[in-house]
């Protein structure tokens, strides 16, 4: 079996989520955990070092991408040839990495991107992702598919196994989009290199994708609405739209589902969240700034625009 690794990323953990990496810890000799909460609590990693997991204080540098790559950069120099990406929600079954490594190992392509089956505990059902090709889009349904490994375009990070080889084919995750849509822009750098994409349905993750409230929009559409915070609106908007001027030629289709939910974003704190004017005039100034290229934080582009909070 390669030797595996896994990062987890810490934002302010509660006690429960660290039980969570403690059962990460269980299934993983090599396990990096970030603390990218602002403020670390000084105690924690001589806690975690007397339990043999390493901890690394980043302070949010680069958000949720600086996290991961900074662990990866501790994995890499052991050695590990496949890494692991968790957050610190992210709840494991037992076998969970001999699983993944098993499908990994069945692969033709060493240079992979595989995600297992994510069942969102908030919403109660699993998460379906897309395949694309050229102009052509198609919905990849894996709650009634079992043991298969399926193609897509993409995949949340969360769970998910990248091979030593798709990281020096894509390198590290971009800083300078700090938070949302590192996944998704990640996953179309794999798509423009040809590096293949998969999800395996022999394994289920259960996670939590945001609060999510289900509304019904013109009737026949349904929108969740998560009611972030303006800088989260900010980033999303922005980061997607710079993700359509960087792969708009080459993934049309993929664009353009990029492009949908961007729109279906903009109907949800239109119609259902709370703070509509401030939400909408950051995901305007986000548009803007994706459209001309101004990336990295919030902060330190627009330091007067927003109040705090700034963190995840």
């Amino acid at each position: 079996m390669k030797r595996f690794g896994a990062v987890v990323v810490l934002f302010k953990p509660s006690g429960e989520q660290l039980d969570h990496l403690r059962r990460v810890k269980d299934q993983c000799a090599d396990l990096v955990a970030v603390d990218n909460s602002p403020e670390p609590d000084p105690g924690l990693p001589a806690r975690l070092q007397a339990e043999g997991i390493e901890t690394v204080a980043n302070r949010n540098r680069g958000g949720v991408a600086g996290g991961f790559n900074r662990g990866i950069e501790v994995l890499e120099a052991r050695g590990c040839e496949v890494f692991f990406y968790f957050d610190q929600d992210s709840q494991l079954p037992d076998g969970y990495f001999a699983a993944m490594l098993r499908v990994g190992e069945g692969l033709q392509d060493p240079r992979f991107i595989l995600a297992p089956r994510i069942f969102d505990v908030h919403v109660g059902r699993y998460l379906d992702s897309f395949i694309t090709d050229g102009w052509r889009a198609r919905r990849v349904r894996v709650g009634a598919a079992d043991g298969e490994t399926l193609r897509c375009s993409f995949v949340i990070s969360s769970g998910c196994a990248v091979s030593a080889a798709a990281r020096r084919e894509l390198g590290p995750m971009r800083e300078d989009y700090f938070i949302d849509h590192v996944d998704s822009e990640y996953c179309f750098r794999a798509l423009a290199r040809s590096v293949p994409v998969y999800i395996t349905t022999a394994v289920t993750l259960r996670h939590q994708i945001g609060e999510r409230v289900k509304h019904r929009f013109l009737y026949f559409f349904e929108i969740g609405a998560i009611n972030h915070v303006p800088a989260r609106r900010y980033y999303m908007a922005r980061n997607a739209v710079h993700m359509v001027c960087l792969y708009g030629r080459r993934l049309p289709a993929a664009v353009m589902l990029m492009n949908l939910l961007t729109l279906s974003q903009i109907v949800a704190v239109a119609c259902f969240e709370t703070g509509k004017r401030r939400k909408l005039a950051a995901m305007l100034l986000g548009l803007w700034d994706g459209l001309h290229a101004r990336l990295g934080t919030l902060e330190s582009l627009h330091p007067r625009t927003l109040d705090r909070p700034w963190e995840q």
